[in-house]
């Protein structure tokens, strides 16, 4: 059965077909469930003899092997995990490693049209950056896409280093507000727990700090939670490493609850397994340790529990992404954010592509959407400062009152689209920039 292009993804097939005509780099950015891996393969349909795709994980591979059977013929794809790739001349070859350098050595001798990268938030790594330096060198003239959720990175590397132009792009909400993915719902549970905020030099918390986490008293919370809200829901639980998720997945099976728990070293005939009990029904809950953040397409997930701290936007983008394809009688996917002392940059508003400094207390219940229009309505002009009414212009500070804003302040009035009186004093100024930050941490309707 011939697949149906949503309209977005015909217009960004269009985008990448005329920007290649100017040049031979670009990026994409479509959050998880928008169907770029649909996208390309019909890109590469349509215009490219051969191709080269490249994956992070194995069940990537897969999912993307068995999407190009819409469109091209079995025999004219190869894909391969490991190992050299195969010498025949196919339209398609998949790779999920380039960490082998018989592999990276097979890839360079194939002369492509286009390499599309995956996740390309991972090709700023040095095993990346080598495979396309080396292949640019042999074959300078190849196009190459690369195809994100997320285009930041905790370390802060740009990745138009390697893509040059971002030209495409839609958000969550974007999608959303289309119809193409469901809302969110989210609630905070606040643990009470504290770490040390100890980072890593990619951006994101060390290993040993969080660590910590997985203890018993946070642990029962999370079981609490659980019983609480997503008894009749099938549930996707992220958390801190291995030991956590089988020590949750043994806690809760103790409780009566099916459970089981996954993660990137064990078999992939067992991985395969756990999969598929969870995706029937037979197992209620499951936990993973950055394994299921990337690829994996479970449509009929409706909650998360978000049990592990982190201060990459991508990595909590990617995670919140795997409960929001469509399903049939599903209204919304529920989110529980467990908050310890560090988890101010992971919450909800990240996925709004929220600059990661900024803070809002939302309530508890609050969607996606309703989130958005909540910010949009944020508008200042409805408050006026009368001086006369405010305590700070007496007697004792005219001199302040008297001054006139400073260049810095007009700027940051500017800036946030704060309105105000004109001329506008010193004082005022300082006021209303200190009233607009609160605001935008604790929302307008708490001050």
């Amino acid at each position: 059965m011939p697949i149906t292009l949503r309209d977005y993804q015909q217009e960004c097939i269009q985008t990448i077909h005329e920007h290649f005509k100017k040049s031979n780099r670009q990026l994409i950015q479509m959050p998880t469930g928008a169907g770029k891996t649909i996208t390309f393969l019909k890109y590469i349909s349509m215009y490219c003899q051969r191709s080269i795709i490249i994956v992070p994980t194995r069940e990537l591979l897969e999912q993307v092997e068995e999407s190009s059977r819409d469109f091209i013929k079995k025999s004219d794809v190869f894909a391969k995990s490991s190992s050299r790739l195969s010498p025949k001349k196919h339209n398609i070859v998949i790779s999920a490693s380039l960490n082998s350098e018989s592999t990276i050595s097979s890839m360079i001798d194939i002369d492509a049209d286009i390499i599309v990268i995956d996740e390309a938030h991972r090709a700023q790594s040095n095993t990346y950056r080598n495979f396309i330096n080396r292949y640019l060198k042999r074959h300078p003239n190849v196009k190459i896409c690369g195809f994100t959720a997320t285009p930041e990175r905790t370390d802060r590397k740009s990745l138009l280093e390697i893509f040059e132009k971002l030209t495409f792009s839609r958000t969550i909400y974007d999608l959303i507000k289309a119809g193409h993915l469901c809302d969110m719902v989210s609630y905070r549970i606040k643990t009470g727990h504290k770490f040390n905020d100890r980072r890593l030099s990619s951006g994101d918390f060390s290993p040993i700090a969080i660590k910590e986490l997985n203890n018993q008293s946070r642990n029962t919370l999370i079981l609490d939670t659980f019983n609480k809200n997503c008894i009749k829901k099938k549930t996707l639980v992220f958390c801190v490493n291995i030991d956590h998720a089988r020590c949750l997945a043994e806690y809760f099976n103790k409780n009566g609850i099916t459970a089981d728990a996954i993660y990137g070293n064990m078999p992939l005939s067992k991985r395969k397994e756990i999969i598929k009990d969870f995706r029937s029904g037979k197992t209620r809950v499951l936990f993973n340790c950055q394994l299921l953040t990337e690829g994996f397409d479970e449509p009929s997930i409706e909650a998360l529990i978000i049990a592990r701290p982190t201060k990459s936007k991508s990595l909590y983008c990617q995670m919140i992404g795997r409960g929001l394809r469509n399903y049939t009688g599903k209204k919304h996917c529920y989110l529980y954010e467990l908050t310890d002392n560090s988890h101010s940059i992971c919450t909800f508003t990240t996925s709004l592509e929220q600059d990661q400094k900024f803070s809002y207390e939302y309530e508890d219940g609050i969607s996606l959407t309703r989130l958005r229009e909540t910010f949009e309505g944020i508008d200042l002009s409805q408050f006026t400062i009368f001086k006369e009414k405010i305590s700070i212009f007496s007697t004792q500070n005219m001199y302040l009152a008297g001054k006139n804003a400073s260049e810095n302040q007009l700027l940051q009035l500017r800036k946030n689209k704060i309105y105000h009186q004109e001329p506008i004093s010193f004082l005022e100024a300082a006021f209303l920039i200190w009233k607009h930050k609160l605001m935008g941490k604790y929302g307008k309707n708490r001050l």
